[in-house]
């Protein structure tokens, strides 16, 4: 049974903010204030509990009471995150929207950037910005790149030879170089977190219960339109033990995407993420032309020989497919002894002066 203090001015938004929580107590204040101080206001923002038993609540519903954008639901049990990201997208109304983690953080014009890109370029699907990640205090982490760049899998020095175009590009008006950029480059799952059209994603599968599967959700979306990236960094990637991105193991893994629910036996989540790549390949309303293009990058992705053995040894040791921010939580215990203090946190408007 859900429950739900849903407050709202009667009006409906043009941006939709689904954030998805469970246990999120920590860093939750944080999130809510960066995301109410933002320069644009015509939002809702839609909570989905799921089944917190921290003080997840307390905070949600104190936030609902102050501000009436904020449309509070809670769940008595815990469905599982890819449940949880549906459903926040099932709640929303607006002609745009956007996920955002609890424990992320987002500059005062984030948005504002965002959807004025989306409203001038109607081949844009989703917009993001250049993106820093930040500790558990909120300081920037030096020396780590940016996610959103990702890092080209194969043929990185032809893509970047002079004169040569880039076959795998994200802002192409080609859906197969798009879909190509999906396929073979990391940084996707960051992206995932930009302003998007609603109706496309409506077109998409949403999260099937496999992690990492919301880069077949980019993927479907790649294939309806274009990528784009404000080059000022306006959002904050927040790196630290909880974090999905911070779990290694497939048993983890799998716990946060299904919240107990039973696993299938020898499932094989890179193989499942290749399926869902065909599915959108083939259910995704584009040309003949550009689906035999897109077919084409299948072989590529599975010459990937480094990522196949590394995806052998995961099956050999029980680590799972993701863990992308397990060598910069490495690089931080290096950088700052255990004990020592943080950087100082960011000056955005989440934090004192």
């Amino acid at each position: 049974m859900t429950k739900d203090i849903s407050q709202t001015t009667g009006s409906i938004p043009r941006l939709s903010i689904g954030m998805p929580v469970y246990n999120g107590a920590d860093f939750l204040a944080d999130a809510f204030d960066s995301l109410l101080s933002q320069t644009f206001v015509d939002f809702e923002l839609i909570v989905s509990d799921n089944g917190s038993t921290d003080e997840t609540e307390q905070i949600c519903r104190e936030y609902a009471a102050r501000d009436l954008r904020i449309r509070y639901h809670r769940e008595e049990a815990n469905r599982g995150a890819c449940w949880n990201f549906n459903r926040v997208f099932e709640l929303a109304r607006g002609s745009y929207f956007k996920f955002a983690a609890h424990d992320d953080l987002c500059a005062p014009d984030f948005l504002e950037r965002c959807v004025a890109v989306l409203d001038d370029d109607p081949s844009v699907v989703c917009c993001h910005t250049r993106t820093a990640k930040v500790d558990s205090g909120g300081a920037e982490i030096p020396g780590v790149h940016d996610p959103t760049d990702g890092e080209l899998r194969l043929m990185r020095k032809t893509a970047e030879e002079p004169g040569r175009k880039n076959r795998m590009d994200g802002t192409s008006m080609s859906a197969h170089r798009r879909f190509a950029d999906v396929l073979l480059n990391s940084g996707w799952s960051v992206r995932s977190y930009g302003v998007i059209r609603s109706g496309a994603l409506k077109q998409t599968g949403m999260l099937r219960t496999v992690f990492g599967y919301e880069k077949v959700m980019m993927g479907e979306l790649a294939l309806q339109g274009r990528y784009h990236i404000v080059q000022e960094t306006l959002f904050f990637q927040r790196v630290h033990p909880q974090a999905a991105s911070s779990k290694m193991s497939a048993a983890e893994q799998h716990e946060i995407v299904s919240a107990g629910q039973k696993r299938q036996r020898r499932s094989i989540p890179h193989l499942q993420l290749l399926a869902g790549h065909l599915r959108a390949v083939f259910g995704m309303p584009i040309s003949t032309y550009q689906r035999l293009r897109c077919l084409c990058w299948i072989p590529v992705y599975l010459l990937q020989f480094e990522k196949w053995r590394a995806v052998l040894r995961s099956i050999v040791r029980g680590t799972g497919t993701g863990g992308a921010n397990i060598d910069v939580m490495k690089k931080m215990q290096i950088d700052r002894p255990s004990g020592s203090p943080s950087g100082q946190p960011l000056k955005t408007a989440h934090t004192a002066d």
